[in-house]
């Protein structure tokens, strides 16, 4: 059951000898809601030098790799393999300069970096690039190449024809089962067990050979959760209903079914942070902290970074929990990344045609150890100057049912299509602060300056004058008999 909360004064509808009327607008311009980010964060980037898409970071232990022995695969034009070979200076490494780097591998006992590199040309394949020459060697053609990756038991290369193994990075062979499936990824178990993402399927090592179970999407990327105990999570999908992060239920030498944490449109790689999940996407879709159970909570993070697309995580070697994430801007550290207290499903603002007011709404699933929220609003996306426009409403303490927050804003007036933003500050019982938001507020497009119902004939008659109108195309009219509720009315 979900309990209402109004912070100024209730819904109050006109009526007129029990019929209840009310006009929507139709209007081109429209309400925008942005679900944005829920959690205490310190983000900062990283590396300036490096200049276009990240898609992949790799630490090593080669000598004369500065800053940590940080490798980078950097995408695009200008492009390729980058590090610092000495304090402050970032060089790249490219076999031409239109083909970008999409993956890297370090063999730190050869001081050498198996590179996979690919735009969609006939350079396209994995390189060896020997650190002491600075000199690369083609070691096979491979169109599309999706990643190259050093686990226990070897170096593997996937494109979107095959997969290439090696023991010891100088003799690969060819894993036949693989020969014309789109390999994205592999991982490995503690016990040598191999995962791998080949279009749609997610494929596990039997003995000797490999056996598939299909997920009906494109799986993107795997991840191995070895603590507390031992999980693989898969991402899938490519922008339908049924994107997500999946947790993969296996024995016996066999995928027996994968099961639903959460929906995300277009994810595209997972990685663990303390005991959530962080999840990357594509396509504007943000990054995202997941709960690790089934339909667990899910926070947006990140949202005030300027990026599209997430492609790599990393975790820095500094004594604090941390995460670092190559995107198509660059790199982000953060150092401070907490879920917040609430798990907000629904924060929106609106205009209440009624009471000529706008109305800010927002739902907690659940609260912990809340003491309230205020209100902030500004003309324009920017929270550092916003207006605080409210007093503290409180909040339920901590509960694990649904509630419903209203707020109106008594501070604008109804003037054409004029644009807000709002944010949520929540308040925790130990004094924390987390920011929500923003969500998008358009003011109608249209001012009416009188309506009235009146009996002519023994007909109920409607008329109404607007006083300014902005790209209106039309009217609807909604009736409602012995009602108030417009949830009863008819058109």
């Amino acid at each position: 059951m979900r309990n209402k909360k109004i912070a100024t004064y209730p819904y109050r509808p006109n009526k007129l000898n029990g019929v209840f009327v009310k006009v929507i607008l139709l209007s081109i311009g429209t309400t925008l809601l942005l679900l944005t980010q829920l959690s205490a964060e310190d983000w900062m980037q990283l590396y300036p030098e490096i200049d276009g898409p990240v898609a992949d970071m790799e630490f090593s232990e080669i000598p004369g790799i500065s800053e940590y022995g940080l490798i980078f695969a950097i995408q695009g034009n200008g492009g390729g393999l980058g590090y610092f070979d000495s304090p402050g200076n970032f060089s790249i490494f490219s076999i031409a300069t239109n083909l970008g780097a999409v993956s890297v591998a370090p063999d730190n006992a050869n001081n050498r970096i198996f590179c996979a590199f690919g735009c969609g040309s006939y350079s396209d394949g994995l390189y060896e690039f020997d650190v002491s020459t600075h000199q690369f060697e083609l070691i096979e053609w491979a169109f599309n190449p999706n990643f190259v990756e050093k686990l226990p038991s070897g170096f593997y290369f996937g494109w979107d024809n095959g997969l290439l193994y090696s023991t010891d990075g100088d003799i690969w062979t060819d894993v036949e089962y693989f020969d014309d499936k789109v390999v994205r990824d592999i991982e490995e178990t503690n016990d040598g067990t191999l995962f791998v993402a080949a279009g749609n399927e997610i494929c596990i090592q039997n003995d000797t050979t490999f056996t598939s179970y299909d997920t009906g999407l494109p799986v993107n990327d795997i991840y191995i959760r070895h603590h507390p105990t031992e999980e693989i999570f898969i991402a899938c999908g490519d922008g339908s209903y049924s994107d997500g992060v999946y947790r993969v239920e296996y024995g016996d030498g066999a995928i027996t079914g994968i099961t639903l944490i959460n929906w995300l449109l277009y994810p595209n790689k997972i990685y663990a942070y303390t005991d959530w999940l962080v999840v990357g996407c594509l396509n504007s879709e943000g990054l995202w902290l997941v709960e690790p159970v089934e339909m667990g909570e899910m926070h947006q993070i990140g949202t005030g970074l300027d990026f599209e697309d997430v492609y790599c995580f990393e975790t820095y070697p500094i004594y604090c929990h941390n995460i670092m994430i190559g995107t198509d801007n660059g790199v982000y550290l953060e150092t401070n990344l907490e879920p917040g207290p609430c798990n907000i499903s629904v924060f929106e603002a609106y205009w209440n045609y009624s009471d000529e007011v706008a109305t800010i709404h927002w739902r907690t699933e659940s609260e912990t150890d809340v003491c309230g929220f205020y209100i902030y609003r500004n003309d324009e996306d920017d929270f550092s100057t916003a207006e605080q426009i409210s007093g503290l409403i409180p909040g339920h303490g901590t509960t694990s049912e649904p509630h419903d927050y209203y707020f109106l804003d008594l501070g604008i007036e109804q003037n054409l299509m004029d644009e807000y933003w709002y944010w949520l500050e929540i308040i925790d019982l130990g004094g924390m602060t987390y920011i929500y938001g923003p969500t998008h507020l358009l003011t109608p497009n249209c001012v009416l300056s009188t309506f009235v119902v009146e009996y002519l004939d023994n007909i109920p008659t409607l008329s109404w004058v607007t006083q300014s109108e902005m790209d209106n195309i039309g009217w609807n009219i909604y009736r409602s008999i012995n009602d108030s509720s417009f949830a009863s009315a008819e058109m």
